[in-house]
This record gives structure tokens, C-alpha cells and sequence, in this order.
């Protein structure tokens, strides 16, 4: 018995795309693009506030940092294997994430400056 809704019902074309609709199917790669994405967001924010978290480079800031900036790279490049640049444009979950992050990017470090300075000011 499959229970799953029909969105994310195996596609009898390939064992590894699951049918999104009738126009769409979403492959294992999609699947690694959202999450080295996703994953590059909270690497980078420890990164950027001196948080410690384990990553494949290492226990440091800096080493988040490195490993936020792999996660992206992977996903830019398999997005662009998988799509090509034109599709950039036509996927807006994916342009949202990116842009998201591109916007952490410029602004973190200064935020964390503002906000620090002001919080051990007020002690």
C-alpha cells in the first residue's frame, strides 16, 4: 500500500525522480541542490558570529565559513549541470535561497558588529 500523495509518487520512468506534477519531476540531484543550499545558510551564520559548529573542514569560524562557501559552490554547480544559467531565472524557490544567502553574505559580518558592539555596550 503507497500512501503518498500524488505529488511525490515514484515516476515509473526512473527509480531516482519523483513526479511533481504532470509537467515537473524532481531528480536526486534537485534533492542535493535545496540541501547543500540550505545547508551552507547556518554554517555561514555561526561563521560569521563566531559560533562553533563541526563541518567537513573543521571546528573554527573560518572553517564554517569555508564550508558555507563549498555548500554553495556544489549547488551552483550542479544546478548549472543540471539546468543551465537560463533556468536561474525560471526557478524562484532556488533564486529566493540564493538570494537570501547572497543578502547574509554582504550584511552578516556588519550586523554582527552593529549588534555586538550594542550588546556588550549596554553591560
Amino acid at each position: 500500500m503507497n500512501h503518498a500523495p500524488e505529488c511525490v509518487k515514484r515516476s515509473p520512468a526512473s527509480p531516482l525522480t519523483f513526479v511533481l506534477n504532470k509537467s515537473q519531476r524532481m531528480t536526486i540531484i534537485d534533492f542535493i541542490i535545496g540541501l547543500t543550499l540550505m545547508n551552507a545558510m547556518p554554517h555561514f551564520v555561526l561563521g560569521i558570529y563566531k559560533g562553533r559548529m563541526l563541518s567537513l573542514f573543521g571546528y573554527t569560524p573560518r572553517a564554517n565559513l569555508l564550508y558555507a562557501a563549498f555548500n554553495v559552490l556544489v549547488a551552483a554547480s550542479l544546478f548549472l549541470y543540471q539546468y543551465g544559467a537560463s533556468h536561474l531565472w525560471e526557478n524562484g524557490i532556488l533564486l529566493g535561497a540564493c538570494f537570501t544567502l547572497f543578502m547574509y553574505f554582504l550584511t552578516g559580518r556588519y550586523f554582527y558588529r552593529t549588534f555586538h558592539e550594542q550588546y556588550y555596550a549596554g553591560k
